[in-house]
């Protein structure tokens, strides 16, 4: 007998572990083209990244994990 195997939380909810899309990030006195990423690695984690277009540099990144002190930076 077989069967598939899948992380936990990963049909729960409709929660994706990964989406994202093209964005303007502003830098300074500039905007850069982004990609925002939003990383779901758990049911209760969040962290979305800003990736800059054209170096793959990490622009900004935020936890936006649930909890009772508030976000993580």
């Amino acid at each position: 007998k077989t069967g598939v195997v899948r992380s936990f939380g990963s049909d729960l909810l409709n929660l994706d572990q990964a989406q994202g899309g093209l964005c303007v990030y502003p830098v300074g006195n500039t905007h850069r083209l982004a990609y925002e990423l939003t990383i779901r690695p758990t049911m209760i984690q969040r962290w979305n990244y800003f990736i800059d277009a054209q170096t793959g540099a990490v622009l900004d990144k935020t936890n936006t994990t649930c909890s009772f002190t508030g976000p993580i930076r």
